[in-house]
């Protein structure tokens, strides 16, 4: 079917009233989701970012150089203690793994795993190379071996792997792997959510009325124009 028989068929204004409804909700819903996903990326960015700031000043203040290269020294031992507790101190921290470039575990949140290397994490292997790697989870979505080792409670959470740089920022000497859940975070998020639809649905009724009226006014004028022409016509037929 054609579209100027559709038109003939429903009228003008019922044809625009319905395909730019269709139109309006559309762009309404993919503009809100991509927004909402530009919002919520950057807010996890940032949120990465200042827990990875954080871990390499820290690590740089406690050296840990010594221990993430092997060191076996009680003083050493000592300050990558430090080093662990302050990052499990960490907001909305649960657990804390940290490696050495050989992917060892040298030291954990959970006793069990420290001493044990894990090959075959995708994330770890591109943190060694200096990229920052973090992804969002659920627990029960356990795909890696480590992810036994979740607490009960936790469904959603972030999974970080931050690389560790020596004091000049040369050489990666370890990984910190950090699981959080960061409730702040996924309350803003949530709140941004909610405000992305009431405003998506909000300018979609404003302008789809505001275009209803345009075309409703015009619709109208050239009507009322017609028949003004129609009459005038009629009159010179019968003078």
């Amino acid at each position: 079917m054609k579209i100027p028989s559709i038109i003939q068929r429903w009228g003008l204004i019922r044809t625009f009233a319905i395909a730019s409804f269709v139109s309006i909700i559309t762009i309404s819903v993919v503009s809100g989701i991509l927004f909402f996903s530009f919002l919520h990326d950057n807010l996890l960015q940032r949120e990465m970012a200042i827990s990875s700031e954080f871990i390499q000043t820290v690590s740089i203040i406690n050296n840990t150089e010594p221990s993430f290269r092997g060191s076996t020294d009680l003083r050493d031992k000592q300050e990558l203690e430090e080093f662990f507790q302050h990052i499990i101190g960490l907001p909305d921290v649960f657990r804390v793994t940290i490696y050495d470039t050989q992917r060892r575990i040298i030291w954990s949140s959970d006793e069990q795993v420290i001493g044990k290397i894990f090959t075959d994490n995708d994330e770890l292997n591109q943190a060694i190379t200096g990229v920052r790697v973090f992804k969002e989870d659920n627990a029960n979505e356990q795909s890696k071996q480590e992810h036994h080792f979740l607490p009960e409670h936790v469904e959603k959470f972030v999974e970080s792997y931050f690389p560790v740089w020596d004091r000049k920022h040369q050489h990666v000497i370890g990984v910190v792997e950090l699981y959080k859940s960061p409730v702040a975070l996924y309350e803003t998020l949530r709140e941004g959510r909610i405000l992305v639809i009431i405003v998506s649905l909000f300018s979609g009724v404003i302008l789809y009325w505001f275009l209803y009226w345009i075309v409703k006014t015009a619709h109208q004028l050239i009507e009322s124009q017609r028949l003004r022409i129609k009459q005038a016509s009629g009159r010179v037929r019968s003078n």
